[in-house]
């Protein structure tokens, strides 16, 4: 690990022998640790020159890009915070983080126009800046582009003080009321995490090669990339994930160590090049974000034949609150269905509704709390209340723990929906639902999926005398939300079963779907 005071000195280099290493390499074009610093300066000075001061929020909407390491250097060494937004979410959910973040300046792909154009029209003093076309495929970027945006600036560091307690980024997750809500999280935060993973050696030691195929707009990704770059690793960044090219970029660059989501892991294995491809250079793969069937990870320690690691955690807490190493992923541990134990200078707790720790097997909530675990939700002191209760946070998430002390996920208490890798908030797709003139209510969860892991079903209760096939309604939901949140199918009902205070029974609603799976996740 290097020694870093904050998260703004991983982006200077002060070793003579670190200056001249590849930071990151993006479409085949290496960039040094020098040149990285150098460049985050000058947006740095650009930002300042801007008026951005302290905890000012700069969004960014994109792709994986070459532009994103720079700028979020630039941003913290400015003392700004960083607010990457999902490049596939809909105009209307970038309005709404726009407004609640209360970003002044937004960095938005050449490919992404038409949203940035009906921003410019909603937030008249929203700066508009737009990166670089990362294929030739993609159009041109409008003015001002990020060179035209920066040039003529310091490549300097402007020195400016950076203090533990300084927002470094603030991302939004699906909202349990159909908002996003923005988890923000400071310096001292991520140097804290940084230093468990360290104890814990989940961390990419600096004579590594990185593959980043996860979004850097997802806690993962971005966290991977900074623990890369905190130890002086070389990371090689693709626009987003392509099994093809993953297969490709192993071999050319000796990767090392990777992320990968479970989903891409099913993918991967079901390639033909996954027989065939020299990947002996690979020393371990990270899996996370969401369930993984044993038969899936049997078949990929086969095929690629290193060390599996899995990691489990949400965007509240920087995405690290268990990890399975590869000692107890061997057929005698018996634990693949785990998700491990805590990191160091972490405590894990299973409680039931009152806040009692349940015995070894027995389900209950799983709760968190770490020296990383975000202050609270931005501008949403209702929601910290549910969620942040004397220190400890609550993941929503029902698990037990066997008699060795290890964690296994059995359910989830929220009705979050795992897609892909892709967290999904059922109320955030029945909003859309509700607003079609033929629904009068509906219903959303998660169905086993032997691609995605899950997919999104929403069971609808038509008002009388309106009628809607379903093509209409996924039409219609898909022109308010993210592709990903459209329900796959529309189950047409008469009734929603309730209880007696009137809850919608979703359990009802799922269970035929999950019939014989040894639990209601996948």
């Amino acid at each position: 690990m290097r020694p870093v005071a904050c998260l703004a000195d991983i982006f200077r280099t002060e070793d003579p022998a670190l200056a001249g290493s590849t930071a990151y390499i993006f479409e085949d074009r290496a960039t040094t640790y020098a040149e990285l610093a150098q460049l985050s300066n000058r947006y740095a000075n650009a930002f300042i020159s801007a008026g951005i001061k302290l905890n000012d929020r700069i969004a960014i909407m994109d792709k994986n890009s070459a532009a994103f390491p720079g700028l979020f250097g630039g941003a913290l060494k400015a003392r700004a915070t960083l607010v990457p937004l999902n490049f596939r979410l809909s105009y209307q959910e970038v309005e709404f983080i726009i407004s609640d973040s209360g970003a002044g300046m937004l960095f938005i792909g050449s490919e992404f126009k038409e949203i940035a154009h009906a921003l410019q029209q909603r937030f008249e003093e929203l700066e508009i800046v737009f990166l670089p076309a990362a294929t030739a495929a993609d159009p041109e970027p409008d003015s001002p582009s990020l060179e035209q945006w920066a040039a003529g600036f310091s490549q300097q560091d402007p020195q400016l003080p950076n203090l533990p307690g300084d927002h470094a980024v603030q991302l939004y997750t699906s909202g349990t009321t159909g908002r996003p809500k923005g988890v923000y999280h400071t310096s001292a935060h991520y140097m804290a995490g940084f230093a468990a993973l360290g104890k814990a050696t989940v961390h990419i030691a600096g004579d590594e090669v990185q593959l980043i195929c996860m979004p850097l707009c997802h806690i993962a990704g971005l966290s991977n990339l900074m623990n890369g770059l905190l130890n002086g690793s070389c990371q090689v960044i693709t626009r987003e994930f392509n099994p093809a090219e993953v297969f490709t970029l192993i071999p050319k660059y000796r990767v090392n160590t990777t992320l990968f989501a479970p989903v891409i892991i099913q993918t991967l294995i079901n390639m033909p090049e996954a027989g065939s491809t020299d990947t002996s250079s690979l020393r371990r793969i990270f899996y996370g974000s969401a369930p993984i069937s044993q038969t899936v990870l049997k078949k990929a320690q086969e095929i690629f034949a290193c060390d599996f690691w899995q990691l489990y955690g949400m965007t509240e807490n920087l995405g690290i609150a268990t990890y399975l190493p590869p000692g107890d992923h061997s057929p005698e541990r018996n634990k693949l269905l785990s998700c491990g134990k805590p990191y160091p200078d972490s405590k894990l707790r299973i409680v039931d509704e009152d806040g009692n720790d349940l015995p070894t097997g027995e389900v209950g909530e799983i709760i968190t709390r770490a020296p990383w675990t975000m202050p609270e939700y931005w501008h949403r002191p209702e929601a910290t209340e549910n969620t942040l209760v004397d220190g400890w946070l609550h993941t929503g998430d029902a698990g037990y723990f066997d008699e060795e002390g290890y964690l296994y996920i059995h359910d989830r208490l929220k009705d979050m929906i795992v897609s892909g890798g892709e967290n999904i908030y059922p109320a955030e797709v029945e909003n859309a639902l509700f607003a079609h003139p033929a629904v009068a209510e509906a219903a959303v969860f998660g169905v086993p999926d032997e691609n995605w892991g899950e997919s999104v079903v929403a069971a609808v209760v038509l008002k009388p005398g309106h009628h809607a096939g379903e093509d209409d309604i996924i039409r219609f939901t898909r022109e308010k939300i993210a592709a990903f949140k459209v329900p796959g199918r529309i189950v047409f009902i008469d009734l929603l079963p309730r209880n007696t205070a009137g809850k919608v029974l979703k359990r009802e609603l799922r269970a035929p779907y999950w019939e014989g799976k040894d639990r209601a996740v996948s």
